[in-house]
């Protein structure tokens, strides 16, 4: 009897439980609420893998995105892919590479050169001050992002849509 007793308090204990862990939107204390925001990044017609886009404002958290292989991100600020916090933003692109990599002398034990990074975007993107990105974030909707990239300062663009 004792141990039924026992079972199911563990079963109702794991109950309530989970009916408290799911459906929350409240907004944990000190953070803003955030809103989806995904994209692809193209340069030259070809998706850029690898890239980091940041997203800049004043007063608010700092948010960025990895694309994948084909191009793809979605934005994180306080976990991975949960967006961004409401307004407008300047938007950067930085995808660096270390040339070297791989290089090696044909000496049995000579050592790997130097790492020589080089950007594989065009620079002026990797400044909020010249990207020339810009996108406003609106509450209570997905906001998708498609990034051309091109060579020449102002040549760049994003497309915004929501979902």
């Amino acid at each position: 009897m004792q141990r039924s007793g026992i079972c199911w308090s563990v079963v109702l204990s794991g109950f309530f439980f989970l009916a408290g862990c799911g459906g929350t939107t409240e907004v944990p204390e000190g953070q803003e609420a955030v809103y989806p925001v995904k994209g692809t990044v193209l340069y030259n017609g070809q998706p850029v893998a690898d890239a980091t886009i940041s997203l800049h404002s004043e007063g608010k958290p700092g948010s960025f995105a990895r694309t994948d292989s084909s191009g793809n991100f979605a934005v994180n600020t306080y976990a991975e892919g949960d967006g961004a916090p409401a307004g407008t933003y300047t938007l950067t692109v930085t995808k660096m590479v270390d040339v070297n990599a791989g290089e090696a002398s044909d000496k049995i034990d000579a050592v790997r050169a130097p790492a020589k990074y080089e950007s594989q975007v065009p620079e002026y993107l990797s400044k909020k001050e010249t990207s020339g990105l810009k996108v406003t974030i609106p509450a209570d909707a997905t906001s998708v992002l498609q990034l051309t990239l091109a060579d020449g300062e102002g040549a760049s663009k994003v497309e915004q849509s929501t979902e």
